[in-house]
């Protein structure tokens, strides 16, 4: 987990594995401390309550899961390559935590009323990163947008957009990957600067 702290990164970790198990609703802060090994009494020197430790939770697997994107899309491989890994970084990181948890559905719920506001600057920032991406794909002449008459911005909300939808399709993570990598594939043979690509 991103978080600077190790102190508090264990408290979040503890926290992540106690509501993944009991759900949001059923977990306590005695819960939360207990799986830390610590005491409630330490566990309030860092959060006020249950929200601000949920949000913090979501905050920390957001700031992991944009570091993982960063690295990918930053890396040397092809445009595909990078874009698909970069994608799979992201979404799967954020979406694992729920899908391996009995109580997914109440933590998606309790994830959207508690945490809007992290949620919502987590996806501009990855919006921001994939526009990064493609820009520097069309700069080094990787890919051709004059192909498909866009620009890097319109290009990357395409794609966010896109695989913003593929998560609500419901079945699994290994569906979610494979549509994420055919749609790099796609995206990569469509817009190489080899015809042949």
């Amino acid at each position: 987990m991103n978080d600077r702290d190790p102190k508090r990164r264990q408290l979040i970790e503890a926290a992540l594995a106690t509501v993944s198990r009991y759900g949001f609703r059923k977990t306590s802060m005695q819960d939360i401390a207990d799986a830390a090994g610590v005491s409630r009494a330490a566990l309030y020197l860092h959060f006020s309550n249950k929200e601000d430790v949920f949000r913090s939770v979501t905050a920390a697997l957001h700031a992991d899961a944009l570091d993982r994107a960063r690295a990918a899309f930053s890396g040397n491989a092809s445009f595909a390559i990078r874009l698909r890994d970069g994608l799979c970084a992201f979404m799967l990181g954020m979406m694992a935590p729920i899908h391996s948890s009995p109580h997914g559905q109440e933590l998606f719920d309790a994830n959207l009323a508690l945490a809007a506001d992290i949620n919502a600057e987590g996806k501009r920032q990855l919006l921001a990163l994939l526009v990064e991406l493609v820009e520097q794909a069309e700069a080094s002449g990787e890919i051709i947008l004059d192909r498909v008459k866009t620009k890097p911005p319109a290009l990357a909300d395409m794609i966010f957009v896109s695989v913003s939808g593929m998560k609500y399709a419901g079945d699994g993570l290994d569906a979610l990957e494979r549509r994420i990598s055919l749609l790099a594939d796609i995206l990569g043979a469509a817009l190489g600067s080899d015809p042949g690509n």
